[in-house]
């Protein structure tokens, strides 16, 4: 029944009613029950459940499974408390249990929602360090949420990684913004970059912005190649729309 609550249109009140019915004919709450309460609150936060769940769990001296200590990380992060589940996702990897790659994924959502950046760049870097790969539809969708913050570095980040390579291809729209940021910042590469790619998806939409670049390179001083690198638009480049990842506890 607790379980039941794990799906978008469960909730958390539904498990409270059942934990005191529960209590009120005096069934005992096994470790079993406290793992399921974990799982629905990996969808549905509530930090004093959370935490009241925990603790008794510590009392009774119940073992937290693997996937309980991964709903717990997802809690923790789905409530806001992004360092909190970071320490506990290293202390996971610490204890060598494998981190599903949707709570990765929750993790860069939640650190693009409350726009860090900075921090996200970092996890990045060890992600590369360490060949952990997000979906491509994850990819995508942060890449234009550093667009919508005008973050440089992280969108800079990803055009190398992740564009360059034709790992992903994003559409005209993304393309334009990042021209345009790259011009606005004087990263005349980028700038460029983007420009080919959208050459590659939509040339009608290209030829107004190649006179951009072009001036932005004036501007400067600098010189434009004159024959840009070829692209060979595939069937696995083809432009993705940006959409949340899906696979997660309530993603």
């Amino acid at each position: 029944m607790i379980l039941g609550n794990c799906d978008p249109q469960g909730s958390v009140d539904n498990v409270k009613g059942i934990l005191s019915e529960m209590e009120s004919s005096l069934l005992p709450t096994s470790g079993l029950v406290d793992n399921a309460v974990l799982e629905v609150l990996a969808v549905h936060p509530d930090p004093l459940l959370r935490q009241s769940t925990i603790q008794k769990m510590r009392r009774e001296w119940a073992p937290m499974s693997p996937l309980a200590r991964q709903n717990n990380v997802a809690a923790l992060i789905r409530e806001g408390q992004l360092e909190a589940g970071q320490g506990e996702l290293a202390q996971l990897e610490s204890d060598s249990i494998e981190i599903p790659l949707w709570l990765r994924t929750v993790l860069c959502h939640a650190m693009c929602q409350e726009k860090e950046f900075e921090l996200l760049l970092h996890i990045f870097y060890d992600y590369h360090d360490r060949h952990i790969e997000l979906p491509r539809p994850t990819w995508l969708y942060i890449l234009h949420e550093t667009l919508a913050a005008g973050h440089l570095p992280t969108t800079d980040w990803i055009w190398q990684k992740h564009v360059e390579p034709m790992y992903i291809m994003p559409d005209a729209d993304c393309c334009i913004r990042t021209l345009t940021l790259a011009i606005r910042e004087q990263h005349l590469q980028l700038a460029d970059n983007a420009l080919e790619v959208l050459e590659s998806i939509a040339p009608e939409q290209a030829k107004h912005c190649r006179d951009t670049v072009e001036s932005a390179y004036s501007a400067t001083g600098k010189v434009r190649a004159k024959t840009p690198r070829s692209r060979s638009l595939g069937a696995r480049d083809a432009p993705t729309k940006k959409v949340p990842e899906s696979g997660s506890p309530g993603a």
